[in-house]
């Protein structure tokens, strides 16, 4: 049975319309009856009809905007429209709206309504049999993405550690050949002359994300599979999209029927850059291996697409890499050790000396720019540097993201320039709270404190005298020292005392006693035992090392 919903202003053509057929006799039962076009759709929305006869003359909402309403709202129903003679316009303009037929009142008739009536059920059975279509087409294409997925998973993702383990290992090819279903070789049939696209994508800013914002980030990265999973479709016939890790996702192409593809690789690519960097404010690089001569050799490729990838970390020119053995022939150092470089920041940020931690962290930039190393011992080496100053009881970290946080920041980064501008930023943020440091109270005591110790260094410097000549607690000026320089009072005496008597030894005018009691040292052997402790050699050891170096 069809169901039928009738709507005019006038209930005298409600009734009468009622009344003209059975409507039984022609498969079709009234559900509704509305006097103007909002109350109409509110019924609609509510009963779902199959066919509407409409007035279109109507107050509040006439029958054009009833159906122009009901499309809007993707309703899909067959309507029929009321008219008078005077409204012919209007009625042809119902049909351009899609409506399948038009009845004028005054000729209206038993043999007119079930003639508009069967067109109309005709219209309906159209619009119901299109819809099947699409859901079926709907239920096809979703069951062949989920069946290509998991061929590729089945293929590719057991492959992902080709690169890392003994090929003897490996399940035998035949073996994996058997594992597939039916469907699953079709599906690799379809992809006729296929490649693989390692994409990687990477938010290439220095700044530190709020911690908040990383889940922003990887929701916004779930997204962009979507919308890449919908370019893929465009450019090429068959196509498939994994997720590799985090920031990564493996792309498998055919690239059947395509002439040069060198270009619609290139132009697929910048594509989906400029919609990642519009919309998401994120840019992506592309590893494009050989083309394969069937889809089983894929897993052989995927090494190639991580080789492309690791070329633009090093040379990031173009994100766009396709893979050739120039990728392989990449020089860095496997060797990247940045722990001498610590104790000289330690000097410095005793010394509360922001120029001394700068040049310390342009010499560490410098080395990553000679000795280029792997991603991996560079993001160890920051996460090294970022940890010692974590632990340096000062409060540097204060307002800094927690080590995690910098790791995954870390990882984001496509190429050592990217790390290489984190660093600078660490340095500039680090330098800026070592100066505003210099401004506040304690520091002050701090420098303070400093100033007198290197102007009193040939006396007898003990806390108690420093504290007393100062006007402090010896217990204040302890606790402040150590907490906001990361020594204890004593060591930083012992420093300034050392490398005063380096100076002195460097000029060979004096006796290793007479440089003892020039810095108020009570004796020779003790000042032999500090020099050691501090320089790790003896006084005689230090000066004949500078002789062997002249």
């Amino acid at each position: 049975m069809y169901r039928i919903m009738l709507v005019d202003d006038e209930p005298l053509i409600l009734a009468g319309i009622t009344s003209l057929i059975n409507w039984e006799e022609h498969a079709c039962t009234i559900i509704g009856k509305a006097t103007n076009g909002q109350q109409a759709l509110e019924q609609i929305i509510e009963l779902q009809p199959d066919i509407i006869i409409t007035d279109i003359k109507m107050p509040v909402m006439n029958g054009l905007e009833l159906i122009t309403k009901c499309k809007e709202e993707n309703l899909d129903f067959s309507f029929v429209v009321l008219t008078n003679l005077e409204e012919f316009e209007l009625a042809k303009k119902a049909l351009t709206l899609g409506a399948s037929e038009y009845l004028v009142k005054i000729n209206l008739t038993e043999e007119s309504l079930v003639n508009s009536l069967n067109k109309a059920k005709q219209h309906y059975d159209q619009i119901t049999a299109c819809n099947t279509n699409r859901m079926v087409n709907s239920y096809i294409e979703a069951g062949k993405e989920k069946i290509t997925k998991t061929f590729f998973k089945k293929l590719l993702l057991s492959s992902e550690d080709y690169v890392t383990i003994d090929e003897s290992v490996l399940p035998d090819k035949t073996e994996k050949l058997n594992s597939f279903t039916d469907n699953e070789k079709q599906i690799a049939e379809c992809f006729v002359s296929p490649l693989l696209i390692m994409l990687s994508i990477s938010y290439s800013n220095a700044e530190y994300i709020e911690e908040g914002k990383q889940d922003d980030i990887k929701k916004i990265t779930a997204h962009a599979s979507g919308i890449i999973s919908e370019m893929l479709g465009r450019f090429f016939k068959n196509s498939s999209i994994l997720e590799w890790g985090q920031w990564r996702f493996l792309l498998i192409v055919s690239t059947e029927g395509i002439d040069n593809i060198a270009d619609v690789l290139k132009s697929f690519c910048n594509k989906v850059n400029t919609v990642l960097k519009t919309y998401f404010e994120i840019t992506a690089a592309f590893g494009i291996s050989e083309v394969a001569k069937d889809a089983y050799q894929l897993p052989e490729l995927i090494d190639q697409t991580i080789t492309a990838i690791d070329y633009y970390y090093y040379y990031p020119a173009s994100p766009i890499i396709f893979y050739s053995e120039k990728c392989r022939k990449i020089g860095h150092n496997d060797n990247f050790d940045i722990s001498f470089l610590k104790k000289e920041l330690n000097i410095a940020l005793q010394q509360n000396d922001s120029q001394k931690v700068s040049d310390i962290f342009n010499q560490l930039i410098d080395l990553f720019s000679t000795y280029t190393p792997r991603k991996r011992q560079a993001i160890n080496a920051c996460i090294n540097l970022y940890s010692f100053f974590e632990s340096y009881e000062n409060g540097y970290m204060d307002t800094l993201p927690n080590t995690i946080t910098v790791m995954e920041h870390l990882n984001q980064f496509s190429c050592l320039n990217d790390i290489i501008e984190y660093l600078k930023h660490f340095r500039t943020t680090i330098c800026n709270i070592i100066d505003s440091r210099k401004n506040s109270k304690i520091d002050k005591i701090i420098e303070l404190t400093k100033k007198y110790v290197n102007n009193h260094y040939t006396e007898k410097l003990t806390l108690s005298s420093v504290s007393e000549a100062l006007n402090f607690s010896s217990g204040y000026l302890s606790s402040s020292f150590k907490k906001h320089t990361g020594s204890n009072f004593s060591d930083y005496i012992s420093y300034v005392k050392i490398e005063k008597a380096k100076e002195l030894i460097n000029t060979h005018n004096y006796l290793m006693y007479e440089i003892s009691d020039m810095l108020g040292f009570d004796n020779p052997y003790y000042f032999s035992k500090v020099f050691k402790k501090v320089t790790g050699m003896s006084p005689r050891e230090y000066e004949i090392s500078i002789i062997n170096q002249k």
